[in-house]
């Protein structure tokens, strides 16, 4: 693995925000998690409201690399998590610092983040949040972002709990994500609890 840390120019910057705004609603004002030392790729995190009111932290900068994808199209890919409002900063740092952590795994593993994938938590974020895992879902089924010849897939992570990890695995992520939509209607918001799918 190269020594190189990849990082996004200002005008792929632009486009990305642009991207946001367009897909999510994203709001101006917002404030961003610098990652202070980079390895892979530099990732902060924007932090940020929409227009459907949650609070979204977004990486920027992970799509700079490529991952060890199976095809080109998906080599690039930037997460999201989405929250109520956060109202100390230690959430805050606890969440941006997780979606940075999450940023190099697949360069430090040589593999890659896709739909359907799932990642484990920090022992950190599951003290704070009670989640086990994250599930990978697009955050746009028809349009990623897509820079000169670079496509960026952007991905919403599902917590889940650790019983409903188990239960993906056996059953697969469809069958999960039908029966999460058909209770919840749409993603619960990473600080409200919910029960269990099991």
């Amino acid at each position: 693995m190269s020594d190189i840390v990849n990082q996004y120019t200002k005008r792929e910057m632009d486009l990305v925000v642009e991207y946001l705004k367009k897909e999510i609603g994203l709001e101006d004002g917002g404030e961003v998690c610098h990652e202070k030392e980079s390895k892979y790729v530099h990732t902060d995190v924007l932090i940020s409201k929409a227009s459907d009111g949650y609070l979204y932290f977004a990486t920027f900068g992970m799509g700079a690399g490529e991952m060890n994808a199976p095809e080109k199209e998906f080599m690039r890919a930037e997460m999201i998590l989405m929250s109520n409002e956060v109202d100390n900063d230690e959430k805050k740092l606890v969440i941006a610092e997780e979606l940075i952590s999450l940023s190099k795994y697949p360069f430090e593993n040589n593999t890659w983040f896709g739909m359907g994938h799932t990642a484990y938590a920090s022992k950190t974020f599951k003290e704070h949040f009670g989640y086990d895992a994250f599930l990978f879902i697009p955050l746009s089924f028809t349009e990623a972002l897509e820079i000169d010849e670079k496509k960026i897939n952007y991905y919403v992570l599902l917590p889940i709990y650790k019983e409903e990890r188990e239960w993906l695995i056996e059953n697969g992520e469809i069958d999960f994500l039908c029966e999460y939509i058909e209770r919840y209607n749409d993603i619960v918001p990473l600080d409200e609890k919910r029960e269990v799918i099991k």
